[in-house]
């Protein structure tokens, strides 16, 4: 990593919120008095100098590598070191501040004394550019340690930690336990340095009447300061941007999979907020880039303060046979199903894709279809000229009003797109069996697993994301002879600053198999845009041995997690992410690949004009082959 040397225990990352400054100024006045006896005013003068100002606004673009730097300490720190002081300190209201105070200095020197002064009442046995050595203790010694159950915000809701299978909490051991737990630091410190600062940083602590030694104290902010919540002030910018980069670095779990160098990214990140203009627009593009190549499809990102893009046309669209092709008509009939927009607003639309797929946050099956709708969105209600060509090659100019919230929901997935049954379940010719099965109501499943008994053939519709999770691991029980078990699952378990001293815990859901047995003759359908759910109990299908029939899926599975940085009016920053690690039954990568299909059939450009159903046709001729037609 450059700029970073971490010795055992240690890693380059950081989780932080940082709050800007918010312009305030309070002015007292008093008035003067006519009354030639010149009577005293006695309407008193407000003391200003009393009040908290907000921070001075500098230039920390010649400092980014020095942000950078409290970047990794300060998360390394707030993730890894067990003090009472980290664990009751706001950070959200102590890294906007650090921020600002290193973004001052001015040489290494000063930025060791900072770093002292800022630390010692949160971590004082954490030591900077020090030859102090690391701590040792007695093996009956009580002791306080970290335990990150992947990741957990401090700003999440009590009922979204409840909810959720990722926790964080500190764990009693005693010294001689050290390094038998892998879910725990293996060692009683880490030493590491980052740009030309060494920390010796204790991943232990002893405790004594509930309390860890040393003693330490939460952060007070000084009462001549405040804070500013805007993300369009460039200490909140700066929080966000790293606390988001190290979030992501220290229990994002896919980094093994994707070549990316993610040290690489903080430092553009961090420049982002470097401006006089919007700062939250700036991040938000910037953040995009930078997600975007963790081709993690479960990421959704908010960034509240950035121009939005909430206008588009009233047609919806998706890349097909690689090019842009109407699923949906608009309602004022200028479009057919199946035409192309091969321009918007005079420039081509293989031009415009390369760059808006930089920024989609996706990398799916799908990313083509999610850049080409972006290219539509405005920030106004405004026109977008589009060159058309129709089916029988003809080339049309319209234009149309940026007037709709955009939406491409499953609905019209399913109908336009796919050209899929109404009903949910079906009897098809041969007595092939057609079951929905992400919309078969649970009230619905015994009867349906009775009728399933007397069918030739049965399709499951598996395209479609899951109502519930469970009834499709039970419903799928009944279409094997042996015990259904996950696709493999790891929980990860950060427990020191240095990704290579990760637990992976191996875990997942087994389902035992249920009468009536139908193991024959079964087929399940599979869409490009299944991902998550879909994908988990389409591996289940693959367990089962089912044979699968479609497109390649998303490529994406895990329980998602959230980041917050809290904003102005409780409206906050929000980046959604994957929080633990899926891979296909041999092990191998199952991000960005998802689930391949035994036999690949892709919806064209003329099924989608004739309202065919290609997979379904597909899997109906595969069906009949066991019965000799």
């Amino acid at each position: 990593m450059p700029n970073s040397k971490i010795a055992l225990h240690t890693k380059n990352s950081i989780h932080f919120i940082l709050i800007s400054v918010l312009s305030l100024s309070l002015f007292g006045c008093g008035g003067g008095s006519s009354n030639t006896t010149n009577v005293p005013n006695t309407t008193p003068i407000s003391d200003t100098s009393s009040q908290p100002k907000p921070l001075e606004i500098i230039s920390f673009e010649n400092k980014l590598p020095q942000l950078a730097m409290l970047t990794k300490v300060a998360h390394n720190i707030e993730f890894f070191h067990p003090s009472d002081g980290v664990a009751d300190t706001d950070w959200d209201t102590f890294l906007p501040y650090a921020m600002y105070r290193i973004a001052k200095t001015n040489s290494t020197d000063e930025q060791v004394s900072v770093l002292n002064e800022l630390f010692s009442g949160i971590a004082p046995s954490v030591k900077f550019n020090s030859n102090t050595t690391g701590p040792t203790f007695s093996p009956d010694t009580d002791l306080l340690v970290w335990q990150n159950t992947s990741y957990v915000d401090q700003n999440a809701t009590a009922l979204e930690k409840s909810d959720s299978s990722y926790s964080r909490k500190r764990v009693s051991i005693k010294a001689a336990d050290l390094g038998k737990n892998p879910r725990l630091a293996n060692a009683s410190f880490a030493r590491y340095s980052v740009d030309q600062i060494s920390i010796l940083q204790p991943l232990v602590l002893e405790t004594k009447a509930g309390k860890t030694l040393p003693a330490s104290s939460a952060f007070a902010l000084p009462k001549s300061i405040s804070l500013s919540k805007s993300f369009d002030n460039p200490y909140q910018c700066l929080a966000s941007a790293a606390k988001i980069w190290a979030v992501l670095d220290n229990f994002w779990p896919y980094f093994a999979d994707i070549e990316v160098d993610w040290d690489a990214e903080l430092i553009p990140l961090l420049k982002s907020c470097n401006t006089t203009e919007r700062a939250s627009t700036a991040l938000d593009l910037a953040l995009r880039l930078a997600l975007t190549k963790l081709q993690d499809g479960h990421m959704v990102l908010e960034v509240p303060g950035a121009l939005p893009l909430r206008f588009t046309p009233n047609f919806s669209l998706l890349m097909v046979e690689d090019k842009a092709t109407i699923i949906k008509p608009d309602a004022q009939g200028l479009l057919d199903i199946g035409d192309e927009i091969t321009e918007i607003d005079g420039s081509s639309v293989s031009s415009l894709l390369p760059t808006a797929k930089r920024s989609t946050l996706k990398d799916t099956r799908d990313t083509a279809s999610v850049a080409l709708r972006s290219l539509l969105l405005r920030d106004s209600i405004r026109p977008i000229k589009l060159s058309i060509r129709k089916a029988n090659g003809e080339i049309q100019s319209k234009t149309f009003n940026a007037d709709t919230t955009p939406t491409l929901g499953a609905s019209t997935i399913e109908r336009y797109f796919y050209s899929m049954p109404s009903a949910v379940y079906q009897v098809l010719p041969n007595n092939i069996h057609y079951v929905n099965v992400s919309r078969l109501p649970k009230a619905d499943h015994a009867d349906t697993i009775n009728k399933l008994k007397l069918a030739n053939g049965i399709i499951l519709d598996m395209r479609s994301y899951p109502s519930s999770n469970s009834f499709w691991w039970e419903f799928l029980s009944h279409f094997s002879k042996d015990a259904l078990i996950d696709p493999p699952i790891y929980m990860p378990y950060a427990n020191a600053p240095n990704r290579a001293n990760w637990f992976r815990e191996l875990t997942g859901e087994e389902v035992p198999a249920s009468l009536p047995t139908l193991s024959t003759n079964v087929v399940a359908l599979s869409s490009r845009f299944g991902i998550s759910q879909t994908d988990q109990v389409l591996g289940f299908a693959q367990r089962a041995k089912i044979k699968i029939i479609g497109e390649q899926t998303g490529g994406i599975n895990g329980e998602v997690t959230t980041i917050y940085v809290r904003g102005e009016n409780s409206v906050d920053l929000q980046l959604k992410f994957t929080g633990t690690e899926v891979r296909q039954l041999d092990l191998s990568r199952h991000i960005g690949i998802g689930i391949k299909p035994d036999i690949t059939v892709n919806q064209s450009i003329a099924g989608i004009r004739a309202g065919k159903d290609e997979i379904l046709e597909t899997a109906q001729q595969i069906l009949l082959r066991p019965l000799g037609k």
